[in-house]
């Protein structure tokens, strides 16, 4: 398969690609958590929230993707290949719809606009760019990131809103 952008200009910016392509690994959760834990000892709440937006996201990710079977661009020389239920059989991998990344990287964007509205665009662009490597990288069709972008932005916005909510409740009744 050839290289993604015409080889030369990939070659040039791979190392870019690469670092945007990390922001929707497990990790930056971890590393989000042990930031908003030293900025404010109380920010635990909101470290759980990313967790448990990000988890719970990914989870549902992961499950559609090995229900559906969808081959990576890159495995099929591009051919749009699914093979319903494929994801349950052993050393069954290349699962490609939706976008792992992008689920998450979408989802933690949500959760972080719901905590700090102001950095909503900040979040989002990252989280695109961080969709787009997936493409150009050949290793996602682009509904598959469509898909988890979606999916990880609801998912994210919905569990971190009804944390929100779930805490304040659980504070007005301890008054």
């Amino acid at each position: 398969v050839p290289s993604p952008m015409d080889g030369r200009v990939y070659r040039r910016t791979e190392n870019f690609w690469g670092l945007v392509r990390d922001m929707g690994e497990p990790y930056i959760i971890v590393g989000l958590m042990a930031i908003l834990w030293i900025y404010d000892p109380r920010g635990w709440r909101a470290a759980v929230m990313l967790l448990l937006a990000g988890a719970v996201a990914g989870g549902m990710g992961a499950l559609i993707a090995v229900t559906a079977g969808r081959y990576r661009p890159i495995v099929t020389d591009g051919a749009n290949v699914w093979q319903f239920l494929r994801g349950f059989q052993p050393h069954a991998g290349d699962l490609s719809w939706p976008s792992g990344h992008s689920t998450l990287a979408f989802s933690l964007a949500a959760a972080l606009t719901v905590l700090s509205p102001r950095g909503k665009w900040l979040f989002i662009v990252l989280a695109a760019l961080c969709a787009v490597t997936r493409v150009v990288m050949q290793a996602h069709f682009w509904s598959d990131i469509a898909f988890g972008a979606v999916l990880g932005w609801t998912v994210g916005w919905w569990v971190t809103v009804w944390l929100e909510r779930a805490i304040r409740n659980a504070r007005g009744r301890a008054r």
